[in-house]
């Protein structure tokens, strides 16, 4: 007889137990036993059992009281401010950002380092290394303790095989396994997550919209989205949603590193409008300015002075943005459109530009609802969800935590 349920484990109950907790402590910041008990529907003494081992080891500490609805008092938890923590790790084409964030979500310290444009992986992996050890030391005294390590990265990423299957204008990165390469040279663990998965989960947690349907577009290097969809992140059977920069605008187009023609990102990346600004940079900035200080922002500031060339280069990026922009809403119909990345730096200008072209191109019933913003995260968006992503995989997987010692 074939039973209609696989049974659970006590382990695995209390595993669940133990991240429905910790989920709850992490979205809540401040919330007092009974409050626990009532919104996971867990008896009070189970409650106990979970949260005062962690209070006992300083990882939750007691905050404050606070009157319930009987009028008595109770004391408010939350994760301890300075440890234990996470780190997070940004990827880009350009440069590499490792932070400490505690388990909050509050980002602690960071450091950016460059990438130079003529790197091979080998150059790029031993900037990564080198930042991760330092973090990491940092994090190894005796008041701190790291967690787990989450990676922001281009992709697609074939998250089964934890493989990044390729990045384009980035040599060397093709069927990498960036978990097992680190794995072998640090004891920590590790995820990694799509750079536009990453920065949504950022805006979903971090963010002022905080909306349950959103889209994340990535204007930067290269073009992605990351997609939430009621109030979960869309990553499809295969786990690769959201490649909107490998679909194909131009079916007779140039080919792509993907193998693919006339790709969205061949035509509205940062990478190419730097690319085309180059070639009209005496146009565009005095001739004093040195070519490797030609950057979408110097664009942007020519073109608010009315310089016609930087206007039209900016324009034409926004135009074919607003190809796969509207591409997605159609299939998609959701209704908040966040933009992040290095186009950032281009400012209300370029946005103006894209919110004109989707007035006039898009269909009525989507044009008069759906709102297009810049994200307001200080920083990238895809820097704050590696940490996000960090502590996501403690709280899914809380043995990391319970047995950190004391």
């Amino acid at each position: 007889m074939t039973l209609p349920y696989k049974a659970i484990s006590q382990k695995q109950i209390k595993k669940n137990n133990r991240t429905l907790i910790l989920s709850a402590i992490f979205h809540s910041q401040n919330i007092t036993r009974k409050k626990l008990s009532e919104i996971t529907n867990l008896a009070p003494s189970t409650v106990s059992n979970i949260v005062n081992p962690l209070v006992d080891k300083e990882i939750l500490v007691e905050t404050g009281l606070i009157k319930t609805e009987t009028g008595k008092r109770a004391a408010t938890i939350t994760f301890n401010e300075d440890e234990p923590v996470v780190l997070g790790v940004r990827i880009q084409r350009n440069f590499i950002k490792a932070g400490i964030f505690n388990l909050k979500g509050n980002l602690k310290k960071e450091k950016k380092v460059e990438v130079k444009d003529f790197w091979d992986f080998e150059n790029t992996i031993n900037t990564l290394m080198k930042l991760i050890k330092e973090f990491k030391e940092i994090t190894e005294s005796p008041q701190k303790h790291v967690l787990s390590l989450g990676i922001a990265s281009p992709g697609p990423i074939i998250s089964r095989k934890d493989e990044i299957a390729f990045i384009t204008n980035f040599p060397g990165w093709k069927n990498v396994n960036l978990k097992e390469y680190l794995t072998d040279k640090l004891n920590i663990d590790i995820l990694i997550e799509h750079d536009v998965n990453a920065a949504i989960l950022a805006e979903k947690y971090l963010g002022s919209y905080k909306k349950e349907d959103m889209i994340y577009f990535s204007v930067d290097r290269g073009i992605g989205a990351g997609i939430l969809s009621r109030n979960k992140v869309l990553r499809g059977v295969l786990l690769t949603a959201g490649e909107i920069g490998h679909t194909s605008i131009k079916y007779n187009g140039p080919e792509c590193e993907c193998g693919n023609r006339g790709c969205l990102e061949l035509y509205c990346s940062t990478t190419k409008l730097l690319e085309k600004a180059k070639k009209y940079r005496h146009e565009i900035l005095p001739d004093e300015i040195q070519e490797n200080e030609l950057t979408v922002k110097s664009i942007s500031e020519a073109a608010a002075e009315g310089n016609e060339t930087a206007k039209k280069l900016l324009r034409e990026n926004a135009y074919y943005f607003n190809i796969g922009l509207i591409n997605l809403i159609n299939i998609l119909a959701t209704p908040h459109i966040i933009i992040g990345g290095e186009i950032q730096e281009a400012g209300s200008i370029w946005l103006n530009m894209v919110k004109e072209f989707f007035a006039e191109k898009a269909m009525d019933h989507l044009a008069n609802n759906v709102k297009i913003k810049f994200s307001k995260l200080q920083s990238s968006s895809s820097f704050y969800g590696a940490g996000i992503a960090a502590i996501n995989h403690v709280i899914n997987n809380p043995d990391i935590i319970y047995k950190k010692s004391p």
